[in-house]
């Protein structure tokens, strides 16, 4: 018997540990397909200006690696969240309100207090987007080096 619920105990947590599923009216993330051999700090902000707060500090935060979206290498992602929980970009932002993605170069800003960063402005890029704009991209975007 206490094996049995151990098993559905095991069972039941590893389903809840699933990431969920994008669908037409409602996306998790955003592919990031990283054209550099610089590995990349991504993040999203309603502000169009950087965040206060050290982006490399969120337990959410991934780097997107080198070429992500390349050959063999996953696309990076770009994942929504509130109150801890994934979030439908959809439902976050109404179609035609803008967002920013700011992207860093890794190796550039981990040599700098983040004080350092907002002050020097140190992005490679920052993307102007809405939701309607991500629907005609599939929800992907796309960095190169300029």
């Amino acid at each position: 018997m206490k094996s049995i619920l151990s098993f559905f105990t095991a069972l039941i947590l590893l389903g809840s540990c699933q990431e969920p599923k994008d669908s037409k009216n409602c996306h998790y993330k955003i592919k990031f397909k990283n054209n550099t051999s610089k590995v990349l700090y991504l993040y999203t902000a309603e502000d169009s200006v950087i965040p206060v707060r050290d982006i490399r500090t969120d337990p959410y935060f991934k780097p997107t690696p080198a070429n992500a979206g390349s050959g063999t290498i996953e696309a990076g992602t770009i994942r929504f969240t509130g109150g801890g929980k994934p979030m439908c970009v959809e439902s976050l932002y109404p179609p035609e309100k803008q967002f920013y993605i700011f992207v860093f170069d890794s190796a550039a800003v981990s040599k700098k207090t983040w004080q350092q960063v907002v002050e020097h402005n140190s992005t490679l890029k920052r993307f102007d987007i809405t939701v309607k704009e991500l629907q005609r991209t599939d929800f992907t975007l796309k960095y190169s080096e300029e």
